[in-house]
């Protein structure tokens, strides 16, 4: 299955994230109150960070939503401008695919 370009920015976010949190809970032994400071912001920057790509995830997802609907209610309004837009678009992409060649 084809990803989106965003969808598989948030995975790789998601990831880094996940990767992050694995190195902070496998550094748990290490002593020094440094090292402890270091290692409660750095939880703390990882939970603000996830907690903001939920965020941007769902706004991204309802703007995607939204644009798809005001999409489909422009073509149902408008039918045949929307053939000529596409016809259009066919053709001139014919175009220049020939002169590729």
């Amino acid at each position: 299955m084809h990803k989106s370009g965003t969808g598989k920015f948030f995975e790789d976010l998601r990831a880094v994230v996940e990767s992050a949190e694995e190195l902070l809970h496998a550094t748990a032994q290490d002593a020094g109150e440094r090292v402890s400071s270091a290692r409660g912001k750095a939880e703390d920057k990882l939970r603000t960070a996830r907690e903001r790509l939920g965020e941007l995830e769902k706004e991204f997802v309802d703007e995607a939503r939204a644009k798809a609907q005001a999409a489909d209610s422009y073509v149902h309004d408008n039918p045949w401008r929307s053939i000529g837009v596409a016809a259009g678009l066919a053709f001139a992409l014919g175009v220049l695919m020939a002169r590729r060649k």
